[in-house]
């Protein structure tokens, strides 16, 4: 009785483990949310929309046919600014596609600007990733700055770094101009911001982590904060005390590195309201 008792546990431990594999595998990586959050206050104005995507990671699983359902949900949004976190291939030399993934990103509207940065894998094939988001209707910063001016006269300083784990990021010179109503520094990276508190911006928007890309509840096992130089921050909008900088969001990105399962951190893009 007690074997018996057993065994069906036993199976049923496996038929449950066989299911969140096969979800994690093949269906929750294919999912996507929107995220929204206001940056500031509302004061009745018309807010300046700015979508946030990162870590696409396209690969061999993961193809611009998927890339189209992310474009599709980033108009949906009607984006006055669009911004990329980097990341844009998992391993350039194993798997590319840069026409179908250029015809893709050049369907992405944005009202003003296109804006990305690079990402750690992006630097093992910078000239190509160049090519691409610039082919593609994006600016791409690498320690340089965009100053926007809105419609209603406000302006807004987009301040891209480089990757922190390969590249070479600083803060570009010409950053204190004046009235700038509010300032955005953009990293892959997390950890990255932390270099910079002593640099004046209302948020830095970065991505890199996956959100874990692997959790489970109760137990805390967050796969890529743990080998790839995110420990602290996941996922969400984050304080930096005794900092400059006001607070940082960690974006958990849309494809995967290292094992092609997602679960629990749903793929997602960011939606900002920004109030001038």
């Amino acid at each position: 009785m007690k074997k018996h008792k057993f065994l069906s546990l036993l199976l049923v431990l496996i038929l449950i483990i066989t299911c969140c594999m096969f979800y994690a595998i093949k269906i929750e990586p294919h999912r996507l949310t929107v995220d929204h959050t206001s940056l500031n206050q509302n004061n009745g104005s018309r807010p300046l929309k700015i979508v946030q995507f990162s870590d696409v990671h396209v690969k061999s699983n993961f193809t611009y046919h998927d890339l189209d359902k992310i474009v599709k949900k980033i108009n949906d949004q009607n984006p006055d600014v669009v911004i990329y976190s980097g990341d844009l291939y998992d391993h350039y030399d194993k798997y590319n596609d840069d026409q179908h993934v250029i015809e893709e990103l050049k369907k992405i509207k944005a009202n003003y600007v296109k804006l990305a940065v690079f990402g750690n894998h992006d630097r093992s094939f910078p000239a190509q990733y160049q090519n691409i988001i610039n082919s593609s209707g994006f600016t791409l910063l690498q320690n340089q700055n965009y100053y926007l001016t809105t419609k209603n006269g406000s302006k807004v300083l987009f301040t891209g770094l480089d990757d922190w784990i390969l590249g070479n990021s600083y803060i570009p010179a010409n950053n204190n101009i004046s009235n700038i109503k509010y300032k955005i520094l953009l990293s892959h990276e997390p950890e990255q911001v932390l270099n910079y508190i002593g640099f004046n911006y209302d948020i830095a928007l970065t991505g890199h982590s996956h959100g874990g890309q692997i959790n489970i509840p109760g137990i805390n096992y967050e796969i890529l904060h743990r080998t790839h130089h995110s420990t602290k921050y996941v996922n969400g909008i984050y304080s930096l005390p005794n900092s400059n900088i006001k607070k940082m969001y960690v974006n958990s990105g849309i494809g995967t590195t290292q094992l092609n399962a997602r679960f629990g951190v749903i793929p997602k893009i960011s939606v900002f309201y920004l109030y001038l």
